[in-house]
């Protein structure tokens, strides 16, 4: 399953607000630099869908706030 994921680098608190079925606005507290609001975005996704980090994988977008992430090995109910 791929989404869509606007980040918002530099936040004071993580936050993860969806806003259709496959669009969400992250808030993250690492910089953009040396892929540390990458691996963050990881973490966090991995976190709000409970499935390992190696199950998120960023295809396309990695240095843009509008990013596509894919998650596999598990289906999600994207209608809640």
């Amino acid at each position: 399953m791929k989404i869509g994921v606007k980040v918002k680098p530099r936040s004071k608190q993580v936050r993860v607000i969806r806003l259709t079925a496959d669009s969400f606005v992250v808030h993250l507290k690492s910089v953009p630099e040396k892929n540390r609001a990458n691996w963050e975005l990881i973490k966090v996704m991995a976190d709000y869908f409970q499935i390992t980090q190696s199950q998120v994988r960023i295809v396309h977008g990695s240095h843009s706030q509008h990013k596509i992430v894919e998650i596999t090995g598990i289906e999600i109910n994207l209608s809640e």
